[in-house]
């Protein structure tokens, strides 16, 4: 049946009525009009209207202000049936109306009362539930409870007996029911106490259970009358969220070792193939003397057999993971084993002044039957981690024997490897023999490691039949201990291992400066510091030097010489510069028909890069660090005048004058971070050079400050700026860790990196900077 729909001016007077009010309330529609709306109500409902329309003095506020009620409606012969009420305000032609809907609640009292009056059919009805339900009286009296909630709370089986029986948990049952029954009583006492409903409220159970609970207060009109409790069981679904949850914070922490890892790598195959570059340079230059070829060689070679052992940690966790690792099981010296791994690492020991010994415990078996390639590769990662991580005290290999058992079982030979540096936290210990793992990945971006060692190295032990475990102690040190099969009854006393001689390095020829008196070169560069290594370079050339920090002003002071008739020799331009970038400002200068030499220095090495500085008129691109050596070849291929054209040829013009295609793939192919150059210098510029580097290193802290604010404001573009600064300034001076770190954040940032490997590179750069130093004064 529809509602009733009354409309009254605001004096109450109804206005009119549609015909379901005639059949609700048997009035015909014409004798309403005029009347007042209580004249179809009786009750409180009659009186909220009087109230409402000011028939009646109140002090308070109507129930019916907008709002909407449940009382009797009266017929015209007087009878009285239930109503639902709602009244609210309309803006009707004529000024303020009200608007009564009345909707008959005469289907719903019937359906309540036939349940009051089936209190069996209720009862089994929550019976029936499949979740614990409780209700409670005002008090606290159990009223009603099924069987699930008399289950849950180990009450009584029958129904009846729970009846008028305090519903609050005892202290003794709660220790017995819930994990934190102290939490259990006072959260139930401060619901019991607010009133307000609760939902989905998770409780552990003490049997491992997980159960959600709701408390639903009952209130009829104002008054507060009880409240049901019901408890669900979803242990399922907590479990399924937990495996979830586990999951996916697994793969995070996969991901975070992956983009770690992948930091790791790069600068692991990057540092020695730049050094592989760089010597090889040096190796062939005439001037390179004899007795430094076999030094400069050996070096090339130290870096490569670096990448081999890379690739080779690589190549062996997929096979060992793929079940291909080969294993050679036969008779091996215990000595020749640990010879070959203690004096391959006593010189990094020693240069850090801290111990490393054999010990033997015992007599230990003169050879063991097992696969000696492997047992080295295992010890020599735990011994070189070990003294990679120990910067005082030192490491210890101890080597003993535990005997065969009496019934003919295999013995072991068992060594362990001590060290007393920083430790393991014990939180690290489960996933440290992960691959990609490392336990101290700050302090890993500074050394060397991928954190492939320790997972390669379990995984060998294993394959040997043999355990390997890992005790350890923050600040205090660690002691990781190998155990291999063993069935060999003779033993032998074996010495310590022989100290390995330190090598002597050998240093670098210095490159000589070209004779340019008579020359004037303009540096453009943004970075003071960059300038200031700039003249430091060109100093014992001999040229004048004049420098700018913008590319609109490097146009100007071009302009400005060439006025004075005293044009630019040589332009050094750096690309990344503020107001005009150093493509702008060199297409203006071609504009200008400018045409002096301009080399393009730029951190970037892509081929692309390389073509727009050709395509906007540089001639030659160098990338930052700078190497000495090939700016001054850079210079004097500039510089030196090209031979006449034969007779009917024209010369070429000015604009042409960019890089070869050869040199370009040379300079794009070339290594991002070249050798460090020398901290050396003739006697003339020796204190420069150490006031340059003093000065670098000095705002280095007010730098790192800086990455630091980007990073909290994940402020990508400012962070690329400072890097890129330091990309080109750190190895030029003499720091290469500097140049390398920057060179990784700032490809990543220009790659559009995730967040995750951002921060990782930004760390590891930061950690660059800090162990910053200036060089001895006798440098």
């Amino acid at each position: 049946m529809p509602d009733g729909i009354v409309t009254t001016d605001e004096r109450g007077l109804i206005a009119s009525v549609n015909p379901a009010v005639e059949r609700l309330f048997q009035w015909p529609g014409d004798e309403l009009l005029g009347r007042r709306l209580t004249v179809l109500f009786s009750g409180p409902v009659a009186s909220d209207l009087e109230a409402h329309f000011g028939i009646r003095r109140s002090a308070e506020l109507s129930r019916l202000e907008c709002g909407t009620v449940q009382g009797a409606g009266t017929r015209k012969d007087g009878t009285s049936f239930p109503v639902t009420l709602t009244l609210s305000r309309a803006r009707l032609p004529g000024g303020l109306h009200f608007v009564a809907v009345l909707h008959d609640d005469t289907p719903r009292a019937r359906s309540e009362e036939a349940m009051l009056a089936a209190p069996g059919r209720v009862s089994a009805l929550v019976e029936a539930m499949h979740a614990a339900v409780a209700l409670e009286s005002e008090s606290g009296t159990l009223l009603l409870a099924n069987r699930r909630y008399r289950d849950l709370f180990g009450l009584p089986a029958d129904p009846q007996s729970v009846i008028a029986r305090d519903g609050s948990t005892p202290p003794e049952s709660a220790a017995r029911l819930f994990t934190d029954p102290a939490g259990y009583l006072a959260r139930t006492q401060a619901i019991l106490d607010r009133r307000e409903p609760v939902h989905n409220e998770l409780i552990e159970m003490a049997d491992g259970r997980s159960v959600e609970r709701d408390f639903v207060p009952i209130v009829e009109g104002t008054a507060y009358t009880g409240h049901f409790w019901l408890y669900r069981d979803v242990t399922e679904r907590v479990c399924a969220e937990t495996a979830l949850r586990d999951a996916r914070d697994a793969a995070e922490q996969a991901d975070r070792a992956k983009a770690a890892f992948l930091a790791a790598m790069s600068h692991e195959i990057r540092t020695p193939m730049s050094a592989i570059v760089g010597y090889a340079d040096v190796l062939a230059r005439p001037q390179t003397a004899a007795s430094d070829r076999f030094y400069v060689a050996l070096q090339i070679r130290r870096n490569a057999e670096h990448l081999l052992s890379l690739l080779n940690d690589i190549l062996d966790l997929s096979r060992i993971e793929a079940g291909r690792m080969p294993v050679d099981m036969k008779p091996a010296s215990v000595k020749t084993i640990l010879g070959g791994v203690v004096p391959m690492l006593m010189a990094r020991a020693t240069e850090k002044a801290i111990g490393l010994r054999v010990e033997f415990a015992g007599r230990v078996p003169v050879s063991v039957t097992t696969d000696a390639v492997r047992i080295r590769q295992v010890l020599l990662n735990l011994v070189s981690n070990a003294v990679k991580f120990t910067d005082r005290g030192g490491v210890t290999v101890r080597v003993s024997l535990r005997p065969p058992a009496v019934d003919g079982g295999d013995g072991g030979l068992v060594i362990a490897v001590e060290d007393t540096g920083i430790g393991i936290a014990a939180k690290q210990i489960p996933r440290l023999f992960g691959a990609f793992n490392q336990a101290h990945e700050s302090r890993a971006r500074v050394e060397p490691g991928t954190g492939l060692g320790l997972a390669i190295s379990k995984r060998l032990v294993v394959a040997l039949g043999g355990t390997i475990t890992v005790e350890s102690t923050p600040g205090a040190g660690s002691r990781f201990t190998v155990e291999i099969p063993v069935a060999a009854a003779d033993c032998l006393a074996l010495e310590d291992p022989s100290q390995a001689a330190a090598t002597e390095s050998v240093a670098l020829p210095a490159t000589p400066a070209p004779r340019l008196e008579g020359k004037s070169v303009l540096v453009v560069d943004d970075n003071a510091d960059n300038r200031r290594i700039a003249k430091y370079l060109l100093y014992d050339t001999g040229a004048a030097i004049t420098t700018v920090d913008d590319g609109r002003a490097c146009v100007n002071a071009v302009r400005a010489a060439r006025d004075h008739k005293r044009p630019f020799d040589l332009i050094l331009m750096d690309l990344n510069l503020p107001v005009l970038t150093g493509l702008e400002a060199t297409a203006e200068l071609r504009a200008m028909g400018v045409t002096v030499p301009i080399v393009a220095l730029s951190a970037y090495t892509l081929r692309e890069d390389v073509d727009a500085a050709c395509a906007a008129g540089c001639n030659a691109y160098l990338t930052k660090p700078v190497v000495a050596a090939d700016l001054f070849a850079t210079i004097v291929r500039l510089l030196t005048p090209a031979p006449a054209p034969a007779a009917g040829v024209a010369p070429p013009a000015p604009r042409s004058e960019a890089p070869s295609s050869s040199a370009a793939e040379s300079v794009a192919a070339a290594p991002e971070v070249p050798p460090a150059p020398e901290r050396r210098a003739s006697d003339g510029t020796k204190e420069q050079f150490a006031a340059l580097v003093e000065s670098y290193v000095a705002q280095l802290p007010a730098r790192a400050e800086e990455i630091h604010a980007a990073r909290r404001r994940r402020d990508d573009t400012t962070l690329r700026t400072i890097v890129h600064r330091l990309r080109g300034t750190g190895a030029t001076i003499g720091f290469p860790e500097i140049s390398v770190r920057a060179g990784e954040l700032e490809d990543a940032l220009r790659g559009g990196a995730p967040d995750i490997v951002i921060d990782v590179l930004a760390d590891a750069l930061l950690e660059s900077m800090a162990a910053a130093e200036p060089p001895d004064a006798d440098v």
